[in-house]
């Protein structure tokens, strides 16, 4: 019987990449929302993007082990 103690490599290779790609997304859209000519319903529309994207990313993390559940 074969018993698995870590994720196949390739597995937490693409985990790292989706993690990389929400950072790079969050971190663009962080920016974004700093813009003083913004109007709003872009800023509210990206507000939403932005929580749900960080949301992602801690259920990213809690699942792969790399944090604890959020409070």
């Amino acid at each position: 019987m074969k018993t698995l103690t870590k994720k196949p490599k390739s597995a937490r290779t693409g985990i790292d990449l989706e993690v990389r790609r929400v950072e790079a997304r969050i971190e663009t859209v962080a920016n974004t929302l700093t813009d003083s000519e913004l109007d709003l319903g872009a800023s509210v529309r990206l507000s939403v993007e932005l929580r749900e994207l960080e949301a992602y990313i801690r259920g990213i993390r809690f699942a792969s082990g790399q944090a604890p559940p959020w409070k």
